[in-house]
Formats: C-alpha cells, structure tokens, sequence
C-alpha cells in the first residue's frame, strides 16, 4: 500500500484477467477509499498476523501501535466483504500462542487463518538465517504468479523480492513475457519436483504444494502462509 500507484495498478491487473488479484499488507494504511477499490475489482487482502496480545505484536514488528491498525484494517476488510487470509507466524517470542491468535481472529469474522513458521526473508532474518533464500520459499511461485513491492519493483512471488525481474512502470504486460521469470519458474518448478528436495519439503514444518500431499499442505492453494492450515 505504500506504491503510489496503486489503485492504476489494481485496475491494470484487472485488464489483463488475473485469476486471483490480492494485496498483500500489513494493514496499517488501509482507506475506505481503498477498501472501495477492493470491492469494485473483486481484489483480495491478506496480512500476518503475530499476536492477539498489542503488546507481543508490537515488539515483532517494531511499530507501536500497529497491532491497534491491524485490527482495525482486520475488521474493515470483514465489514466490506472482502475476502481476507490471514497468517499466524511463529517465532520464538510468539511460542505457544498460536491457538489464542487463532481464536483472536476467529472472532474478527476471519474464516481463512493458517499458520506458518518466520522464513528467513526480508526482516525474518533476524530469526532465519538461510544459506539460500530460495530455500524459504514453498514452492508455488511457478504457478503463474508475479508481485509488486512498494517501489514498483516486480518479483515472482512476495517473498522472491531478492530475484528482481523488473520494475512495474515497464507495465504488467511487459514483466510477465521477461525470461528471466520464466526461467526462475521452471527451476522453482524442476526443484519441487525432483524426489530429493520433495523430501526436504514435506518435513515437518515445511511445505512444498508440488510435492506435499493433502495431509502436509494444500497442494492447490499454497502460498508462504498456507501451511498448517486451521479450520
């Protein structure tokens, strides 16, 4: 939500028949005029999560008071209808809440709430430290998806932003054609594939939609938030 452009692009991505369009957030700057937005293109929001407690969750992300928004663009998004996901993330200073979150935002009007571990991107390095960062990610970035971040930049996925491929002013239509994402497709695609990393995947705590069966993940609706999922 901090793209300056991105009610242009939220109509873009409509023009050229995305399956699913989504924002993807924090909450913290969620309008009604955005909200408005959202609605009118059938757009989708999904957020993390990390306590039902201000106070933990304030600590987690580093910003006073944004616990308080969250819930706010929690129930804004609930009143309008928009379809909303959120993700319970896991990390040592959250242990053992999980359920009380879950319950949290159970009574928010929330219906689709999974729980995933902290993966070493972006900030999650604090409690991650990868050798590879593709190995944070699980897997479904080859299955036609592409993001934009807040500069404008475009990556295969919302967490791939360390593989730039573009940048969104060069247009939608423009960064899907770049071999560089299709080339980064096919090797997510052949790696989650291949039986050796299919059995790195599905350890637990791990998911990998091209290889997980029903039991460790949802295969058909998998995404960095997807794993675990509570009903």
């Amino acid at each position: 939500m901090l793209y300056k452009y991105i009610y242009e692009l939220i109509r873009e991505s409509r023009s050229l028949n995305f399956t699913m369009v989504e924002v993807y957030t924090n909450g913290t700057r969620l309008t009604e005029s955005l909200v408005q937005l959202l609605q009118e293109c059938g757009v989708m929001l999904a957020t993390s999560f990390y306590s039902d407690d201000a106070c933990t969750h304030d600590e987690i992300t580093g910003v006073r008071g944004s616990h308080a928004r969250c819930v706010a663009a929690l129930r804004l998004a609930v009143k309008a209808g928009i379809p909303t996901r959120v993700g319970v993330i896991t990390m040592p200073s959250n242990e053992g809440s999980t359920p009380a979150n879950i319950n949290f935002l159970q009574e928010l009007g929330i219906e689709r709430i999974h729980v995933d571990h902290a993966r070493g991107i972006g900030r999650g390095t604090a409690f991650v430290t990868p050798d590879d960062p593709m190995q944070q990610l699980c897997g479904s970035c080859w299955q036609g998806r592409l993001a934009i971040n807040s500069v404008g930049d475009a990556s295969p996925c919302v967490f791939s932003h360390f593989h730039k491929i573009g940048n969104v002013s060069e247009g939608l239509a423009s960064l899907l054609s770049k071999p560089s994402l299709h080339s980064f497709r096919s090797d997510m695609y052949r790696g989650y594939h291949e039986p050796n990393r299919a059995n790195e995947l599905c350890s637990p705590g791990r998911c990998g939609p091209s290889s997980c069966g029903t039991s460790t993940c949802s295969p058909q609706d998998c995404s960095p938030i997807d794993c675990v999922p509570y009903h």
